[in-house]
């Protein structure tokens, strides 16, 4: 992944993608189709075997790619790697299906061999970069044909007023996305917060917020301790939004809602433990709708959001 961000490619890697053992060929099929480059990266695992396969999903992917007659870079550990077949717990049969396919690799085209995951990248690096100055001419005439106009993605975030420290990373992250996938998908991604966008006007608040919720493609809610004041309709704020992105979505498919459940310790009143309750039995009652995601530190749900914004947003780019 970071070897194709420096160089502003999009990497497609199947682990960072949701799926069900049911869905998984089809899905990662599916990702191999997008590509432009394939990389096969191989240790001493031969992967997760689908139920009715004879064969895993690293191999049924590589065949997929030479099918489609795309460019295939081939990366496998050396024999110095600090890692070694032996460290591995695999069985005898499945280490001769890994073996097999190797060697079936290995006789196909040119394979590089890595050392380290430093090793690795820069591999990985300069294999793109030859790769890409093989394609330049090309690339540069199909961009005089073809005009491009940048896609605007929106982030709405939706939070009680304890979280506080937690929105004021979301610039940053915000900043993050633009630097990375901005240039490689052509994108401005857009932060709304009340507290920084909302335009002084007369109203009930809530009704104000509701419009910019409904232009966004990703809400990031983040709940600790509080469950926030109630409005007029008798939620809180924070509830309404977020049960008004579940129903959009239910319609849309739009926006996706990603959840995030501080666990840092606290001291807490009697007041406090009562929102805290409201907090957890919310979390009963849409932890069958959407992934929730638990975190501590504020530098861990500053990295959490921004790498799955990062997939969220990119898939969103991919499917327009």
């Amino acid at each position: 992944m970071e070897a194709c961000l420096r160089l502003g490619m999009f990497p497609l890697m199947s682990e960072q993608f949701p799926t069900s053992a049911e869905d998984s060929i089809a899905d990662c099929l599916s990702l191999v189709a997008q590509a432009d480059v394939f990389i096969g990266v191989y240790g001493y695992r031969y992967g997760f075997k689908p139920k009715g396969s004879e064969q895993s999903l690293l191999e049924l992917e590589y065949n997929e790619a030479k099918a489609r007659n795309i460019p295939v870079l081939i990366f496998m550990m050396d024999k110095d790697h600090p890692l070694r077949f032996d460290d591995v717990d695999m069985d005898r049969v499945t280490a001769e299906k890994l073996g097999a396919f190797k060697t079936r690799v290995a006789s196909q085209q040119v394979v590089s061999y890595f050392k380290s995951p430093s090793d690795l990248r820069t591999q990985v690096i300069a294999a793109l970069i030859s790769l890409r100055e093989n394609f330049r001419s090309t690339e540069e005439r199909v961009s005089e044909a073809i005009p491009r106009t940048r896609q605007l993605l929106r982030v709405f975030v939706a939070s009680p007023s304890d979280v506080r420290e937690e929105r004021q990373t979301m610039p940053r992250v915000v900043k993050s996305l633009n630097r990375t996938l901005g240039p490689i998908k052509n994108t401005v991604v857009e932060l709304w917060k009340w507290e920084d966008d909302a335009m002084p006007s007369v109203g009930e608040p809530q009704s104000l917020i509701d419009p910019e919720l409904d232009k966004a493609d990703a809400v990031v809610v983040i709940f600790w301790n509080r469950f926030g004041l109630e409005t007029s309709t008798g939620e809180t704020g924070t509830e309404r939004e977020v049960l008004r992105a579940f129903k959009r979505w239910n319609e849309e498919k739009r926006p996706q809602i990603l959840m995030y459940f501080c666990q840092r310790p606290a001291v807490l009143n009697k007041e406090e433990l009562l929102q805290r309750v409201k907090v957890l039995e919310f979390r009963d009652q849409v932890s069958s709708l959407a992934l929730t995601i638990d975190y501590e530190a504020i530098s861990e749900f500053e990295w959490r959001v921004r790498d799955d914004l990062f997939l969220t947003l990119a898939t969103f780019c991919a499917e327009c």
